[in-house]
């Protein structure tokens, strides 16, 4: 075959490679390891949900457990607005101090919250635009303080 044969003119060496066509950027991820990266997901999902799981489900029965019609912190006895509303003594609703002390903590956590998402938001907006060696191993200290607690609480149970 010659290079009149193939339509190429003489010396024309062909070139080896994709056909050409629009490419694709070298950044997107490809078709299968996104398949892969979803398949991994289930157990960082996994993990997610049993932390939360952990974290909220003492809170959760604190507030089955306010709820008890008995003086026992241990047995549930049913379920009433006792210590809220009903009792005379010792419910919210009668008992001075007891009100004193929902009102105290309302207006503290109002506070909180009123100081800390304005400033944790701005925080978290300049860390995220902070480029650099210092704002990396700022970072890594941020992470470090939410996670040492978690590490104790770990080795204390």
């Amino acid at each position: 075959m010659t290079a009149a044969d193939t339509g190429r003119r003489p010396g024309h060496v062909a070139a080896s490679g994709p056909p050409a066509g629009p490419r694709r950027p070298r950044s997107a991820p490809r078709r299968a390891h996104a398949r892969f990266a979803f398949r991994r997901a289930w157990l960082l999902r996994t993990i997610t949900w049993a932390y939360l799981a952990w974290s909220l489900l003492p809170i959760l029965v604190a507030i089955l457990f306010s709820f008890n019609a008995g003086k026992s912190e241990a047995v549930l006895q049913g379920l009433s607005m006792r210590w809220y509303i009903t009792d005379p003594e010792n419910s919210v609703l009668h008992n001075a101090q007891l009100r004193q002390a929902v009102v105290q903590t309302l207006r503290l956590g109002a506070l909180t919250t009123i100081t800390t998402v304005p400033l944790g938001a701005t925080l978290a907006i300049g860390i995220d635009r902070w480029r650099g060696r210092v704002s990396s191993t700022a970072s890594f200290v941020i992470i470090l303080s939410f996670v040492i607690p978690e590490l104790l609480l770990a080795v204390a149970i």
